[in-house]
């Protein structure tokens, strides 16, 4: 049985992992190319994705144990 809610934080944190997987490829591609102005806002860039990313994946943490839909990072609690 599919879940919607389940499947709509499926995507908010596939795009936030997404997202936060681009910034740390930007760091790594202009590592010693920019000013520590811009490697600094990228740092806090990168830094806000990676909060971003996890808290996606808690909302669907909560989701799943709320719910009790099963999803593919882990079975709900109680199932084996």
């Amino acid at each position: 049985m599919s879940c919607e809610e389940q499947g709509r934080l499926l995507d908010l944190y596939r795009e936030a992992v997404s997202h936060y997987s681009a910034t740390v490829n930007d760091m790594h591609l202009t590592r010693g190319k920019i000013t520590k102005e811009e490697y600094d806002r990228l740092l806090r860039t990168t830094n806000k994705a990676r909060a971003d990313s996890e808290t996606a994946y808690f909302s669907l943490e909560r989701h799943v144990d709320k719910h009790g839909c099963q999803t593919f990072l882990r079975k709900p609690r109680g199932q084996i």
